[in-house]
């Protein structure tokens, strides 16, 4: 069986098995050879190391200077994070386990962009029993009605205009003009270049 990379241990088929996982190691940037320290209680429990990097964090009240590392390593027992805790408190460094940041959906291409709208608001959302709109039938429609004209358009089509009623032309007028002077006084040039 070939290894999965030169001096390591495990073949490929065995590391597909194991589960990622993320720490933060704090430690006082005094102690000499730390990063070396680190790798090596890593590798003493046979763990793989994929990725560390550390910056200054703060220096305490004393002047103590204190680094933090993220670390991310595969494993396959949650019994190892537990392990390389009590292995780095004896050693003065601070672990905590960490849960990245899970980003569900993102677009990758721009016909992905059309799903936009679908994916960060549907029709009807955000009415809570505070909003003013919640028991008003009419007001959720007419709502729907122009959230789906947006939801609906695709990129590189002519945007489509919408026709507003009456009162929603009186109400959007009486914004405007009272958000305007504001606009003027305290927008960016760019900004009101594009107004």
């Amino acid at each position: 069986m070939s290894k999965f990379a030169p001096g390591h241990s495990r073949t490929f088929a065995q590391i597909v098995n194991y589960e990622k996982k993320y720490v933060t190691l704090d430690a006082s940037s005094n102690s000499r050879g730390l990063l070396s320290i680190i790798s090596q209680t890593f590798q003493d429990r046979n763990l793989n190391l994929n990725y560390i990097d550390g910056r200054h964090l703060m220096i305490l009240p004393d002047g103590t200077d204190v680094v933090r590392f993220n670390a991310c390593f595969d494993s396959q027992r949650d019994s190892d994070l537990n392990t390389l805790q009590e292995e780095f408190t004896k050693l003065g460094i601070r672990m905590r386990n960490v849960n990245p940041e899970v980003v569900p959906w993102f677009p990758t291409k721009e016909s992905d962009l059309d799903k936009l709208g679908k994916v960060l608001q549907n029709p009807s959302d955000g009415l809570n029993q505070d909003h003013p709109g919640f028991t008003d039938k009419v007001y959720k429609e007419r709502r729907d009605l122009i959230a789906n004209n947006g939801n609906n358009y695709k990129m590189g089509e002519p945007i489509k205009g919408f026709d507003y009623d009456a009162n929603e032309t009186k109400l959007w007028t009486y914004i405007w003009d009272k958000l305007y002077p504001g606009l003027m006084n305290h927008g960016c040039k760019e900004y009101k270049e594009n107004l």
